[in-house]
């Protein structure tokens, strides 16, 4: 019924066997289905789990009653432990926050398509003249990221959640073009920038890169 609603479908329209990609829900109708299930059953249903393996209403409605049965045996073991349960250490190796709306559509877009997920890609395209030192340019966006929490985040697809590291190590890779000149030194920039543009993210480790194209010993293009 939840689905039929956001769907605006009447319930006898309703396939349950059918994909939710071929009933036409799109991102943002999940995203409401899902918050809606999770108040009304008060259970958190992984994304990652039902785009892999529940992607029908059928499979869907038995991995949520395993949800809700698995909440009720977790509470249930829970008054009967809480006063031998030990405290758990809490990590100080990052800090986890719940996704933001625009996260989570990134994240079912990224599911669904690489393309559709690259739509969201920023990209800065910077010309450097000049002698180059590319270890401190490294060192200097190292103390960047370093200060900066947004430019460190990863998404833990498991537990749907941001994770903010403490540290993380940021490397720029160079790629040397210098060799070419000409018209074939700009179908190489050509190329690299399109491929460096349609190179999805691995989220679980970052949303934030940089690259370096090495076009002259004296010029050089800064990909952000």
């Amino acid at each position: 019924q939840i689905i039929a609603e956001a769907l605006k479908f009447e319930l006898a329209e309703i396939d349950i066997q059918m994909p939710f990609l071929e009933m036409g829900a799109s991102s943002l109708v999940l995203v409401d289905v899902f918050r809606e299930i999770s108040e009304k059953f008060q259970v958190r249903p992984s994304m990652r789990k039902v785009f892999d393996n529940y992607t029908n209403i059928d499979l869907l409605s038995g991995y949520i009653i395993e949800l809700i049965q698995n909440r009720a045996a977790t509470s249930n073991n829970d008054i009967n432990n809480i006063s031998s349960t030990p405290e758990q250490p809490i990590s100080e190796d990052f800090i986890e926050i719940p996704l933001t709306e625009m996260q989570t559509q990134i994240w079912f877009l990224a599911r669904y398509s690489e393309e559709a997920s690259n739509a969201y890609h920023e990209t800065i395209i910077l010309k450097l003249s000049g002698t180059l030192d590319i270890e401190v340019l490294q060192q200097a966006f190292q103390k960047v990221v370093n200060r900066h929490e947004a430019l460190r985040i990863s998404l833990s697809l498991d537990k749907d959640v941001q994770r903010i590291p403490a540290k993380t190590n940021f490397e720029i890779p160079l790629t040397d073009l210098s060799n070419n000149s000409g018209q074939e030194l700009q179908q190489q920039v050509n190329q690299n920038l399109i491929a460096e543009a349609k190179r999805s993210f691995d989220m679980e480790k970052s949303l934030f890169r940089a690259n370096v194209l090495k076009l002259h010993n004296s010029i050089h293009l800064l990909v952000i």
